[in-house]
């Protein structure tokens, strides 16, 4: 019979014989693309799955001084590379992203290091989405907590990446596929290969199906989350978020600029549809009004590329298949070559030469309510067909409401 000291050895190396090779499998695989941040510096990120989690330990090795903040939108349609003046510019933006993961992934990188500009994109929806944040953020996984005190290097998620079953089922499923293009570049943005392969392969389906999905996604967004009103005060929570953000900006000294994302004309439709339109202008105002507060005591400026316009407008053929729009993927995620135009504009001072596309707001100068109204009505007009299929998809949004 084993002595309890060579029965605790017995079962520790046979533990260890257990456990070490699937470690070693699965830091070899990293099928989260976090280990190979750690060990090698700034990375791919090969899923889209895994930028969530990815990118808070990329910025841990990148340092980045300059930020892009925002949703799927952000991180498909900006591009860091076209930041100026940045040394390490990062693309934090995450799919689903609300201001609440904004704010905490701006503290993560200060207290990491120095930033000293931030590009913040917003529409609608990262004010309206129900929760704070999306399945598979973590607190722990931040430098700082949300009080800004340094938390303790989070190693004990490290030990479930590399011996945890869904680590494994996914380094077994990595093996075995064919290796796929990286989804994000070492820098946070979108790969571009990746991108368009993305593209190819949707061009195969339908406008109307794509949409379907989409819209779907961002009608549940809208119809069961804090609707925003300026005068009953739903949304505020995310609106108190933004104002969190100038605040750090201002004590940092972090030059920001905060844009309103270009919106196909499809979204515009949608909101008409959906009731949502005085909900839009609310929003605008109220987020242009206390942009223009914050202005007077420190460096920051909303720009409003949400316009219909000659490249928001983009024609497609609703049922034909094997064709892609030139501006965006499919209408509620834009790309690259119309983000490019924005930000040149932004920090530039270039202009993209299309009317009505890029306006700096103030409070004065927030825009003209009644003009755009009839500028989405003429529009849902003149494309009659897709009007109705845009319909369709909002009153099915609309049954969510409670």
């Amino acid at each position: 019979m084993l002595s309890l000291p060579k029965y605790l050895l017995t079962l520790a190396a046979v533990f260890l014989a257990l456990t070490l090779p699937l470690a070693a499998f699965n830091l070899c695989t990293d099928p989260f693309s976090v280990f190979s941040q750690l060990k090698a510096g700034p990375q791919p990120i090969q899923a889209d799955t895994s930028t969530r989690m990815a990118k808070p330990y990329a910025m841990r090795v990148y340092r980045p001084d300059c930020l892009i903040l925002g949703n799927s939108r952000a991180e498909v349609g900006y591009r860091a590379a076209e930041l100026p003046g940045c040394q390490r510019p990062y693309n934090a933006a995450v799919a689903n992203g609300h201001l609440y993961e904004a704010r905490r992934h701006l503290q993560h990188a200060l207290a990491l290091g120095s930033v000293h500009q931030v590009l913040l994109a917003l529409d609608l929806e990262t004010f309206t989405s129900p929760e704070l944040t999306a399945p598979g953020f973590s607190e722990p996984r931040l430098a700082v907590n949300a009080k800004d005190q340094m938390q303790l290097f989070p190693a004990g998620e490290l030990v479930g990446l590399a011996l945890g079953y869904d680590a494994s089922h996914r380094s077994l499923l990595l093996r075995t596929q064919k290796r796929q293009l990286a989804a994000i570049s070492a820098n946070g943005d979108r790969n571009p290969e990746s991108l368009q392969a993305i593209a190819v392969m949707n061009s195969s389906r339908d406008l109307d199906q794509r949409m379907q999905e989409q819209f779907a996604f961002i009608g549940t967004l809208l119809m069961t989350g804090p609707a925003f009103d300026i005068h009953t005060g739903r949304g505020a929570g995310a609106m108190a978020e933004y104002q969190k953000i100038l605040a750090i900006c201002a004590a940092n000294k972090i030059s920001l600029r905060v844009v309103i994302n270009p919106m196909h004309a499809t979204l515009h439709d949608y909101l008409r549809h959906l009731g949502m339109q005085p909900a839009y202008l609310a929003w605008k105002h109220q987020l242009a009004a206390t942009t223009a507060t914050a202005a007077l005591k420190q460096d920051v400026q909303l720009w409003d590329f949400g316009k219909l316009n000659a490249l928001t407008t983009e024609k497609f053929e609703l049922h034909q298949t094997g064709t892609m729009m030139t501006g965006y993927l499919e209408p509620s995620h834009f790309r690259s070559v119309i983000g490019d135009r924005a930000m040149r504009q932004v920090y530039a001072g270039q202009s993209s030469g299309i009317e009505n596309f890029g306006e700096r707001l103030t409070d004065a100068s927030v825009g003209d309510d009644a003009g755009y109204l009839r500028a989405v009505a003429a529009w849902s007009a003149a494309n009659p067909e897709i009007d109705v299929a845009v319909a369709k998809m909002a009153k099915k949004a609309g049954s969510q409401k409670d």
